[in-house]
């Protein structure tokens, strides 16, 4: 009966024992799940903290971080670009085709929102101009008009004589026709004749379908060749 009772006492303080170390580890558990959330949610809050202060930049802080400086200047810079190439845009005149002796009219932005009414002109007029006798100072009239579009026609007024080309600065410039040489020909009248001479134009002169080596006189509604196009002679 003794050695029963000892039994029991000594299983029930195995259990106790157990039971014990079992409360312990959930107790040693907890505190440690505790410690570690804890100290997460401490890094955590730090993150944060550290990322808010480093975007938290205040203006006289980007003027001396060269950083942002250069960012600042770049942005800047892109932004003028913009607007200069928008102003260009703007203020650049639409190119048009102008024949020598017509004055190219450049409309103002006003002008364009309050446009005047639309005036149709007038088709040139293909009549002979009168002959121009030779004066003191040997000045005449003169008007080249295509044979086959009569509306193209060019006209020059008051000179001794009249250099044709595609150069500008030429008394008669024909722009558009690329078989036209820079300085192609020359008209001057002589004791009220009018005369035509090739300037060494690489395409030649003709005329009335006859192709000229030398200073050749012309009468009124000859046809000169110039380039790929012939012209109706008026003086």
């Amino acid at each position: 009966m003794i050695d029963l009772l000892l039994m029991t006492n000594a299983d029930a303080a195995n259990t106790l024992s157990i039971v014990a170390w079992i409360i312990l580890f959930f107790i040693l558990l907890n505190i440690a799940i505790l410690a570690y959330t804890i100290i997460r949610n401490k890094r955590q809050a730090a993150k944060e903290i550290k990322l808010q202060t480093q975007s938290v930049v205040t203006e006289p802080e980007k003027k001396e971080n060269p950083v942002f400086a250069k960012k600042e200047e770049a942005a800047e810079k892109k932004a003028e670009k913009k607007a200069e190439k928008k102003a260009e845009k703007k203020e650049q005149p639409a190119a048009e085709t102008e024949a020598p002796g017509q004055k190219t009219e450049v409309i103002s932005p006003a002008a364009a929102e309050n446009p005047a009414p639309v005036r149709v002109a007038k088709k040139p007029q293909t009549a002979p101009m009168p002959v121009v006798k030779a004066d003191a100072d040997d000045t005449f009239n003169m008007a080249l008009t295509d044979v086959n579009n009569p509306e193209r026609r060019f006209v020059a007024e008051g000179k001794k004589e009249y250099l044709v080309g595609r150069k500008p600065q030429m008394d008669l410039c024909i722009p558009d026709d690329g078989y036209v040489s820079g300085t192609h020909c020359k008209f001057d009248l002589r004791d009220g004749v009018l005369f035509v001479t090739d300037m060494g134009s690489s395409n030649g002169t003709k005329v009335n379908g006859n192709k000229i080596e030398e200073a050749t006189s012309l009468q009124d509604n000859d046809v000169v060749r110039i380039g790929k196009v012939e012209y109706r002679v008026n003086y």
